[in-house]
């Protein structure tokens, strides 16, 4: 029996720029093919099959200038599994260091992140960014490799490749992405102190004044003069260093009265209702703060 030849193909990537063109050649092989090579590594000024995330399913590869220059191709064989989180983060074009933008992510992996941002940015832009965790900052520089949609409510998508990442810091990535996995909530709640006014609407009642404890871009936990049902909605104003965040929220728990010291303020937990973008770039910028030497665009 004559065996079929191997099916394969090569996927020539175009990037823009003047001159010539390097192209880079990918090996899409069938899965059953255990003899197929294995993909070249990221390299300097060219695309590769193992860039993290590709594009949302569906979505037709990012195009620039009026020509339409293929940016990145859309392949069904990732390599690194991706995992759904949502971090605060700043970034900032490495040829306007001074100028901060802010976003927050969607997924992440060792070697990049997708991301929702305040404007649409150019393919291939080098950039520096800031990304929160739990544990602590991680300055890292990317490129964008590609360019979604803009969501309702929200900001643009895009996928940024990490470059020129040191050791730890990709072995970090990579252990963050694996303690995420599964958790109901992607990325925790972050500390932050911030004064809020709370207006309870359902069921009305007089309006309150008291502090955050947490938050992050699902919700909060508040520090309330006295406890609230669990159910109550309130309109709450926070003051934040990047101006008030107004959102709405609904209290999901509260510490029960053997766990609240005499006179102190009470655990609540808030969910929010709705959260637009506006306030959510807002938070953001509180949250991961300012790279040193960086000011706010």
């Amino acid at each position: 029996m004559v065996k079929p030849p191997e099916r394969r193909h090569e996927a020539r990537l175009t990037v823009p720029g003047p001159g010539p063109q390097p192209v880079c050649r990918c090996d899409h092989s069938l899965p059953g093919d255990r003899n197929a090579p294995s993909p070249p590594l990221p390299d300097k000024g060219k695309a590769s099959p193992r860039l993290f995330p590709g594009p949302p399913p569906g979505h037709s590869a990012g195009r620039d200038g009026p020509k339409g220059h293929l940016v990145t191709e859309q392949t069904e064989q990732r390599r690194l599994p991706r995992y759904p989180v949502q971090l605060p983060m700043v970034y900032w074009k490495e040829a306007a260091p001074d100028q901060l933008g802010a976003g927050w992510t969607h997924n992440l992996c060792s070697h990049g992140v997708g991301v929702e941002l305040d404007v649409r940015l150019r393919p291939w832009l080098p950039i520096g960014l800031r990304l929160v965790t739990p544990y602590g900052p991680l300055d890292l520089r990317a490129r964008v490799v590609w360019i979604g949609s803009l969501q309702v409510g929200g900001g643009m998508l895009h996928g940024l490749e990490f470059r020129q990442v040191p050791p730890p810091q990709r072995e970090f990535l990579a252990d963050h992405a694996k303690l995420i996995k599964g958790q109901a909530r992607g990325g925790g709640r972050f500390p932050l102190d911030l004064p809020v006014w709370c207006q309870p609407k359902s069921p009305p009642g007089p309006s309150l004044q008291g502090r955050t404890g947490n938050i992050s871009r699902g919700g909060a936990m508040l520090y309330l003069p006295q406890a609230l049902p669990v159910g109550s909605v309130l309109g709450v104003t926070m003051r934040t260093a990047a101006g008030s965040a107004e959102v709405e929220g609904v209290i999901v728990w509260v510490d029960p009265p053997t766990r609240r010291a005499p006179g102190a303020p009470i655990r609540h937990g808030m969910e929010y209702v709705l959260l637009d973008w506006l306030t959510a770039l807002a938070l953001s910028r509180v949250l991961a703060g300012h790279p040193h030497g960086h000011s706010s665009a």
